[in-house]
């Protein structure tokens, strides 16, 4: 909030899309590709200079738009969801992946979902993180899930921290996971390291590849 408040955050959002688009390419170089996601605020969807700016720095950089994908929170959304739907249709066009973060805290309206040009919702780490143990919660995940297939979107779980809600997660069809019980934050210089050494454990086990989103 400081940072929109003080104008800062334009100054942040360039620096965190530069870094990325630069440890991207470095991954890129040593023979592996990702797809990074991005939190923005709403102040910065509203910048209409923002979006040149990323087609310019990831061609600069010989990357697809694929490569980047991009986040708001529901709460920004529902500020104003009609300009909200217009200026993210922009970077849909464009050919970036979007997604709802934190969905089901922000009370949204549901007649804008059937609008808004994304392609996840991403379910707040706050119905993930006791999953085990709350029957609720389950209950929740379950229906955001359904609406989610209704609308053709993929759903992230995030905050997934125990292997118990993995589990039930994997039952229930969710497509991506987030959380530290895949892995803790890390320097861009060990990820490519971790993946092999991820991939290696995983094809020696009868449990396959665990699809993991990671920020």
């Amino acid at each position: 909030p400081i940072a929109e408040q003080s104008g800062l955050i334009h100054h942040i959002t360039t620096f965190v899309i530069q870094q990325v688009i630069k440890d991207l390419k470095a991954w890129k170089d040593n023979g592996v590709e990702h797809q990074a996601a991005i939190n923005l605020s709403v102040h910065d969807i509203e910048n209409e200079e923002l979006l040149p700016w990323v087609i310019k720095n990831i061609k600069k950089h010989q990357l697809n738009h694929e490569s980047l994908s991009f986040e708001i929170t529901e709460s920004d959304v529902m500020k104003d969801p009609q300009k909200s739907t217009k200026n993210l249709l922009a970077f849909r066009d464009a050919g970036f992946n979007l997604a709802i973060d934190d969905f089901g805290t922000g009370y949204s309206s549901l007649s804008y979902l059937k609008y808004m040009p994304i392609s996840e919702l991403k379910i707040d780490k706050s119905f993930v993180l006791k999953l085990n143990e709350e029957t609720n919660d389950k209950k929740i995940i379950q229906t955001i899930m359904s609406l989610a297939k209704n609308f053709n979107l993929e759903v992230v779980a995030e905050g997934v921290e125990n292997e118990a809600s993995l589990t039930i997660l994997k039952q229930l069809g969710c497509d991506w996971i987030q959380g530290y019980y895949i892995s803790r934050p890390m320097p861009a210089e060990q990820l490519t390291t971790w993946l092999t050494e991820t991939k290696t454990l995983y094809s020696n086990t009868s449990e396959k590849n665990e699809n993991a989103h990671t920020n």
